[in-house]
């Protein structure tokens, strides 16, 4: 993704990820490189992910693909999803807790068809 706003600290080499922007612009990913697992959570990286978080619309997300699994980043939690498979689908939101409200994210499995037989 390139962006007049990013200095040379968000090339891909320096910053230890590429960001790249989903075609209908409501989902920012953020891919690690598997030799840098953490850089994401590095200054000034980190501050700059959480603020993206605040101003993504709200059925936007960002998210961070890395070795120990999915991250989805919110204003107040980074929840992890640690396995997840290709063609499952996020369910994230906010619901009540003890302590008001917080942000979830669930997992919904896709569901397996069965194959169709050739004639």
């Amino acid at each position: 993704m390139k962006h007049d706003d990013l200095n040379a600290l968000w090339r891909p080499d320096i910053a230890g990820f590429v960001l790249r922007l989903d075609p209908n612009g409501t989902t920012l990913n953020i891919d690690v490189d598997h030799g840098r697992p953490n850089a994401w959570r590095v200054e000034p990286y980190y501050k700059q992910i959480k603020l993206w978080s605040e101003v993504f619309p709200s059925k936007g997300l960002v998210l961070i693909h890395a070795t120990d699994g999915l991250w989805v980043v919110t204003p107040t939690e980074d929840l992890n999803i640690p396995n997840p498979k290709r063609g499952d689908t996020l369910e994230t939101g906010m619901e009540d807790s003890l302590f008001g409200p917080r942000p979830f994210v669930r997992i919904i499995p896709q569901k397996k068809t069965p194959a169709r037989r050739r004639a």
